[in-house]
């Protein structure tokens, strides 16, 4: 079996070891059973060879082996990794649209990324995961290079379908520069039997003096200059006091002066850097291990130093604050403050219990969080998922969004979230953010912020075919790429009967097209360009289907159906608090129909949503009016332009006390008043796929809903259907209804259907265009 391949782009490598090196070597050692690893990285010296096996893959080193190799590796990096896909991985370039079994994997926010992201930049179908390992502070990112670094960093983000973080710190600042995919928390880690003492006994044979132990690179960041500073004054107290400095770096010449100045020669040694397979021998003769420093990515030297059973003393500083819990599994000192670090030293050995108990919890929780075995796992996982099928950025589009009401904006939020949880990048720009602007210049403004972020995305999804799919059409036919439009609603059909107050469904509208207006022929023409532009349209019914198609003239190949979500209806009781549930259980029968449930004291029809001359309350007001029984009440939820005229109508039929209106109210508060209702009513001239009648099903209560729906298909058997023409169709049904509300039929399983399998079909879609 061909293993799959993972093309890892790191600056530096073996033999040059620092935290990021030995986690790609951990982790492609670990994993080497199921992936081939290439390690694409900087030569540096002439004597180390171009090509050589390792345990954990293959290292190509390009270069001239000199110190410019870092600078030159964007473009040597990027044009290796295509000689070593061609060539030595037998793809072709045709394969790079579709690759299967190839991964690029940059670590750390250095060259190694950019040449991985520039890799991505022209082959955009490479999966790429991008790990930033980073801990010279956020100014460094800001600023760094007169502004290169944030401009790589940003472009990096940009290109990459994951990002795994080692801290949580490093976690927020990809959210803070834009990075909108899925990201990942997961540390570096440590080799806990390497670390850990061999022998207890051993451990300081013939030791009289304490050794504060710190490893560390000899840069200002790590404020080992703090230590030696600290070291002056526990010295005062505890005269015979050690400190060990291992590591190299541009500070320690400035290091060995300061030692000198203060006269610490006896006391702290810079034993230089020390192969890493030694520096567990060091960590098991010291008894504090302790590093003040200033800004800081995560710090794999804290959490080796509690493998080896340490305790630490660090800053409360970005990453740092993943390992310690102050005075649980290691205790913080002030930034650059030596006295207080000084004080904590002191502490510590003048208490070895307590330092003690906190080195032992600090070992439980790096087992428990940082073992490589279980970073490995997380790493596998991922991997596997993006082998699958490669993440998309994905642009949803849609006419509302949270905190507004309605459909199309819960099937933004829903989808989008399950989008995201797949993998996937997700950019979302709703027109409800310009809906005070008048109407010419708010589509305006949705086109240009549209298209300033068309760059990028694979594909252009749509929830409206005419407010947001004529923007929509116009970004694809620039960027030249797929646009998918989800047919819900209506906006010709309904802005048509809001202006007429014609009672025409939608169906005859379609059927026998009634005289239009300029405008509306303008509409029209709009949405045919509109949908000629689609990749693929998307209906939730065939009724919707078979209706645009032949509107339209467009070809059914080009559609397709995606049904609706429905809530499950086993968790009935989860929607509200069992006080608000009006129903019990009854025992259940044998019933194609699903589980019967009595009803108990429930009084209330309900109708929530807009206020609009087309979903035919006038109709539903004169009905229920007509209707002599007192002890019921109907309750119509939502606002509206024909709100009024409905309040006018009630007074007319003198209703008041029985028919009442209440404002729009959040989903939650919705779904606790339908719950408690008799019955859901829904008289529309039509309605395509009206989610609160799925809700109601789901939750036992009956509907009574108009027979012009795409659902009157599906519910036929869970639901009252009325002619939503005929007002005494409506008044008997609704008559009967009340006259004998006995029972409540909950549909059977096979009517649920979750956000996660409608996003599967969505994604499914998404990727053969």
């Amino acid at each position: 079996m061909n293993k799959k391949k993972i093309l890892a782009f790191s600056t530096s490598y073996y033999p040059f070891i620092g935290g990021a090196e030995i986690a790609l070597e951990e982790i492609a050692r670990r994993l080497s059973q199921d992936f081939d690893f290439f390690i694409i990285t900087a030569r540096f010296k002439r004597d180390l060879p171009k090509i050589e096996k390792r345990p954990e893959g293959e290292i190509i080193r390009v270069g001239f082996g000199s110190k410019f190799d870092k600078i030159l590796f964007p473009i040597l990096g990027f044009l290796t990794a295509i000689r070593v896909i061609v060539s030595d991985l037998g793809f072709r370039i045709s394969d790079f649209k579709r690759p299967q079994g190839l991964i690029l994997w940059g670590m750390e926010l250095s060259h190694g990324s950019l040449a991985a992201a520039f890799l991505k930049f022209f082959f955009r179908s490479l999966p790429f995961i991008f790990t930033i390992q980073y801990g010279y502070g956020e100014e460094r990112i800001s600023r760094g290079r007169f502004g290169i670094i944030n401009y790589a960093f940003r472009f990096i983000l940009n290109r990459a379908d994951r990002v795994t973080a080692i801290s949580s710190h490093l976690l927020a600042l990809v959210r803070k520069y834009g990075y909108e995919g899925q990201a990942d928390l997961i540390p570096n880690g440590v080799d806990i039997q390497k670390f850990k003492i061999k022998n207890e006994k051993l451990k300081k044979i013939n030791q009289k003096s304490k050794i504060v132990i710190t490893t560390s690179r000899l840069v200002y960041k790590n404020g080992v200059d703090t230590l030696i500073f600290a070291i002056y004054e526990v010295k005062k107290s505890i005269p015979e006091i050690q400190c060990w400095i291992i590591g190299d770096g541009p500070e320690r010449a400035s290091y060995q002066l300061l030692i000198t100045s203060y006269k610490l020669e006896e006391n702290v040694k810079l034993l230089g850097a020390v192969p890493f397979d030694k520096i567990p021998e060091y960590l098991h003769k010291a008894d504090i291990f302790a590093r003040p420093s200033r800004s800081e990515g995560m710090g794999n030297s804290f959490i080796e130093a509690l493998a080896a059973g340490l305790p630490i003393i660090g800053t409360p500083v970005e990453g740092i604050l993943d390992i310690i819990q102050d005075g649980k599994t290691g205790f913080f000192t002030k930034v650059g403050d030596a006295q207080d670090l000084a004080g904590k030293i002191i502490f510590l050995i003048n208490h070895p219990e307590i330092a003690k108990a906190t080195a032992s919890a600090g070992k439980i929780m790096v087992e428990k969080k940082f073992s490589w075995d279980v970073i490995q796992e997380s790493f596998k996982k991922i991997f596997l998922n993006n082998l699958r099928s490669r993440p998309l950025k994905i642009f949803v589009l849609t006419p509302i969004y949270p905190p507004q009401i309605g459909g199309p904006a819960r099937y933004a939020e829903n989808l989008s979230r399950e989008f995201a949880e797949s993998g996937n990048r997700v950019k979302i720009i709703s027109l409800g953010k310009y809906i005070h602007f008048p109407s010419l210049i708010r589509h305006l403004l949705y086109l240009g912020d549209l298209l300033k972020n068309s760059f990028k995305t694979d594909l252009f999804f749509s929830l409206d075919y005419t407010s947001v799919g004529i923007s929509a059409a116009v970004a694809s036919l620039i960027f030249r790429k797929p646009l998918v439009i989800r047919v819900e609603g209506d906006f010709l059909w309904e802005s048509f009967v809001e202006r007429t107050r014609q009672n025409i469904t939608l169906a005859e509208f379609y059927k026998n097209p009634p005289k239009f207006r300029f405008k509306d022929r303008l509409i029209g023409r709009l949405s045919k360009c509109v949908m000629r532009r689609a990749s693929k349209l998307v209906f939730s019914s065939e009724w919707r289907q078979q209706m645009v198609a032949a509107a339209y003239d467009v070809p059914l190949e080009k559609t397709t159906i995606i049904k609706n979500v429905f809530p499950p209806v086993n968790n009935i009781e989860n929607w509200v608090g069992s006080k608000c549930l009006c129903f019990r259980r009854a025992k259940p029968r044998n019933s194609s129909r699903g589980r019967i449930l009595k009803i108990e004291n429930s009084r209330i029809i309900l109708y929530a949503g807009r206020m609009l001359y087309l979903k035919n309350l006038h109709r539903l007001i004169r009905a229920f009016a007509s209707i002599n029984v007192s002890s019921y009440e109907l309750h119509l939820v939502g606002e509206g332009p024909e709100r009024k005229n409905m309040e006018r109508l009630i007074k007319e039929c003198r209703a008041e006390n029985r028919i009442k209106i209440f404002p729009s109210m959040s989903h939650r508060e919705l779904m606790k008043k339908l719950s408690s209702a008799t019955a859901l009513v829904l008289p529309s001239l039509s309605d395509v796929g009206p989610n609160i009648v799925a809700e109601a099903i789901s939750m036992a209560v009956p509907v009574i809903m108009t027979k012009e729906s795409g659902y009157a298909e599906i519910f036929r058997d869970a639901a009252i259907l009325i002619d939503p023409l005929d007002e005494t169709d409506l008044r008997e049904k609704l008559k009967k209804f009340i006259e004998k509300p006995a029972e409540r039929t909950v549909p059977g399983t096979g009517f649920s259907r979750s956000w996660a399998a409608a996003a599967k079909d969505w994604l499914n879609l998404f990727r053969i265009l």
